[in-house]
């Protein structure tokens, strides 16, 4: 069962991978122009940087919400009061995020949340690589049922291998041709 779900998000992600280099041969252009048409010319910088408290604030309520209610419910599930950390969860991230959107809107610094965009794209693409790590290795595991596999390495060397070539098509893609490699765009 594993080896099917495994294999139909490895088709998946090949297809989503695969999807600049069809829209660069004009193959699902005009699927992407009637999706994203009514977006053409809006400035996604500049709307962020007019509303930035407001989408700051519900990145910091997400955030905070996922870490609250991780805590939390451990914590109350063994002390059999389950209810009693939803209601924590909730209050402990309002507040959170109201100090945040207070502390950003009074910083010196003028700190914004979108001023950390790199660590956000180191975060998705170590993810990335885990999640093709994750799917190689339950696609090339041999061992019995409940037994170690010995291939991880080979799962490693694949997932950074799909890994890199993601990058160099996304990279092409944007026109930003990564170091070394080509623009096919």
């Amino acid at each position: 069962m594993k080896r099917v779900i495994g294999s139909i998000w490895i088709v998946v992600f090949l297809l989503i991978i695969t999807m600049p280099f069809v829209a660069a041969e004009g193959g699902v252009s005009s699927l992407l122009d009637n999706i994203f048409r009514p977006f053409e010319g809006s400035d996604w910088g500049d709307i962020y940087l007019k509303n930035y408290l407001f989408i700051d604030g519900i990145l910091y309520f997400m955030l905070f919400f996922a870490i609250s209610k991780f805590s939390f419910s451990f914590v109350f599930k063994k002390a059999g009061a389950p209810k009693t950390s939803n209601l924590l969860s909730i209050a402990v991230t309002l507040m959170l995020t109201f100090a945040m959107m207070y502390f950003e809107s009074k910083s010196p610094l003028n700190f914004k949340i979108g001023d950390l965009w790199f660590v956000a794209m180191y975060v998705f693409l170590i993810l990335m690589w885990y999640f093709i790590y994750i799917i190689t290795k339950i696609l090339i595991d041999t061992s019995p049922a409940g037994g170690k596999s010995k291939n991880w390495q080979l799962a490693v060397g694949i997932a950074m291998f799909i890994s890199y070539y993601i990058i160099q098509g996304i990279t092409a893609v944007m026109g930003v041709a990564a170091k070394g490699g080509s623009n096919i765009a």
